[in-house]
C-alpha cells in the first residue's frame, strides 16, 4: 500500500508532509470502507519513515474500541544492566537520542514505557524531538469526553482464538479461588516438614549427648533468628491496627501451644522451633510494601564468568524476572510440597507393615494414593502453584499469609489435643 499525497520525485520530507499524508492515506481507507459496506472496525497501526522522520499511527476506526497496543519508550541511552539480555532506558539528561516504538513494551522495566494514546500519530523529527498529534475524523474521540474513557479492548482480543481467551479466563479465576486449597496445602505440609524434623531430631539425641547439645543450640539459634526476623519485620508487617492484633494473636496462640505441647509431652524444641521459623516467614512477606510486588529488582549479582554461562543467563532471567516475595514463596512452597510428599509414605510405616498378610511396599498403605497423585503430577503442580502466586494481588498475598498462619497453629493445636497419649508414633518420637 502506498502513501497518498506524497510528491513522487520527492526523496525527503518534513514532519508535516508526512503527517498529512498518513492522515490522507487512513481517510482513504475509510472511504473505501464506506463505499463496501463494511462495518467491522479496522486496525491501522502504520509506521513509515524516508530515512530522516518517522512517523507511527495508533488507529481503530471505531469510536468505543481500543486500538491495537502501541507503546514507546525514550531516553539517552538504551543499555544491559545484567547479563543474560537484561536492557533498561537510562535519562542522563534532557536530550533525547534514542527513541524505540512497538506494539508491547520490549523490557522488563515498564516504568520506562509509555502508551501512545488511540487514534494519535506519533512522529519522530529529524532532531528527535517525539510528538503525538490526534487524528481527527469522525472516530476521533477528545481526552475531555467520558467516552474517551470507555473505550473498550475487546474487539483487539478478538484476533486471538476465543476458545483461548475464555480458557485462559476461567483458570485464571479457578486458580484466584482456590487460594484456600494451597494455602492448606503449604500449612499442612510445613507441619509435616516441622514434625519430620522434629521426629529426626529426637533421634539425633538418643545418639549421645554431643548431639544433644548441638540439637540444642540449632533449637535456640531458630528461636532467636526468627524473633529477630520478626522483629525486623514488624513495622512493614504490622502496618494496621488489624495485622498488630493478628501478629500478636498470632505470637501468643504458638507459645501457648508450645508451653502446652511440651506440658503434654507432644512436642519437642525442633518441631517448635520450625514452626517459629514457619511464623517469622509468613510475617516476613506481609512485610512486603506493593513496589517489591510490581517492580522487578534492578540488579543482581551474575554468577562467575568461567562457570557454565548458560547457567547464568537462566539466573539472571529468574532473579530479574519475578519479585522477590514471588520468587522467595515460589521456592519454599515447592520445596515443601516435595518434601511432604515423600513424606506421606512413611506415616504410620511401622505399624502398617506390622500387620499380619502385610508386605514390606507401602502400595496398600493408606497415604500411597495421594503420594502416587502428587508425584504423578508435581509437574503440574508446580506451574499451577506458580500461576496462583502470580495472579495475587499484593492485599491477597498479605491476607492469605496470615490465614496461613492461624490455619497452621489450628492444624497443630488439634494435633497436640488429639493425639493419643498411647500412640506407638508419639511415643516414640515425641515424648521424653
Amino acid at each position: 500500500m502506498g502513501i497518498r499525497g506524497l510528491p513522487i520525485e520527492a526523496k525527503s520530507f518534513t514532519p508535516e508532509v508526512l503527517r498529512k499524508a498518513m492522515e490522507s492515506t487512513i481517510a482513504q481507507l475509510n472511504e473505501y470502507r464506506k463505499q463496501f459496506k463494511v462495518t467491522e472496525p479496522s486496525l491501522l497501526n502504520f509506521c513509515v519513515t524516508d530515512g530522516d522522520t518517522v512517523v507511527v499511527t495508533r488507529y481503530i476506526s471505531s469510536r468505543t474500541d481500543e486500538a491495537a497496543s502501541l507503546w514507546f519508550s525514550s531516553g539517552t541511552e538504551f543499555s544491559e544492566y545484567a547479563e543474560g539480555g537484561h536492557y533498561k532506558m537510562t535519562k542522563s539528561d534532557k536530550r533525547e537520542n534514542i527513541i524505540m516504538i512497538a506494539s508491547e513494551p520490549l523490557t522488563f522495566e515498564r516504568a520506562d514505557w509509555m502508551e501512545i494514546r488511540t487514534n494519535h500519530m506519533a512522529i519522530i523529527t529529524p532532531k528527535m524531538n517525539f510528538l503525538q498529534v490526534p487524528i481527527i475524523d469522525e472516530f476521533y474521540v477528545p481526552p475531555s469526553d467520558p467516552a474517551a474513557l470507555k473505550r473498550t479492548t475487546e474487539f483487539a482480543q478478538e484476533k486471538v482464538n476465543p476458545w483461548l481467551l475464555t480458557a485462559a479466563d476461567w483458570w485464571g479465576k479457578a486458580l484466584v479461588y482456590s487460594g484456600p486449597i494451597f494455602i492448606g496445602m503449604e500449612g499442612m505440609s510445613s507441619l509435616l516438614v516441622a514434625q519430620k524434623l522434629g521426629q529426626e531430631g529426637k533421634k539425633l539425641f538418643e545418639s549421645g549427648e554431643s548431639y544433644q547439645f548441638g540439637m540444642l543450640i540449632v533449637a535456640a539459634v531458630a528461636y532467636v533468628f526468627s524473633a529477630w526476623w520478626i522483629v525486623d519485620s514488624y513495622p512493614t508487617a504490622a502496618s494496621s491496627p488489624l495485622s498488630s492484633t493478628l501478629l500478636g494473636v498470632a505470637l501468643t496462640a504458638f507459645v501457648f501451644l508450645t508451653v502446652i505441647g511440651f506440658a503434654m509431652r507432644r512436642t519437642n524444641i525442633i518441631e517448635s522451633s520450625s514452626l517459629a521459623l514457619f511464623i517469622a516467614y509468613n510475617v516476613w512477606l506481609c512485610g512486603f510494601d506493593q513496589n517489591s510486588f510490581t517492580d522487578p529488582a534492578s540488579a543482581y549479582a551474575p554468577l562467575l564468568p568461567n562457570i557454565l554461562p548458560h547457567f547464568q543467563t537462566l539466573t539472571n532471567f529468574v532473579v530479574n524476572t519475578l519479585p522477590k516475595p514471588v520468587l522467595i514463596a515460589l521456592l519454599y512452597r515447592l520445596t515443601i510440597l516435595h518434601l511432604a510428599s515423600r513424606i506421606l509414605p512413611t506415616i504410620g510405616a511401622d505399624s502398617w507393615e506390622s500387620e499380619e498378610g502385610v508386605d514390606d511396599g507401602w502400595d496398600d498403605r493408606p497415604t500411597s494414593t495421594l503420594t502416587k497423585l502428587l508425584l504423578t503430577y508435581r509437574q503440574s503442580i508446580f506451574v499451577t502453584v506458580y500461576s496462583h502466586l502470580l495472579l495475587l494481588d499484593h492485599s491477597s498475598q498479605i491476607w492469605w499469609r496470615w490465614m496461613n498462619i492461624f490455619f497452621t497453629l489450628v492444624i497443630w493445636s488439634i494435633e497436640l489435643l488429639v493425639s493419643s497419649e498411647d500412640d506407638a508414633v508419639a511415643d516414640k518420637w515425641k515424648m521424653d
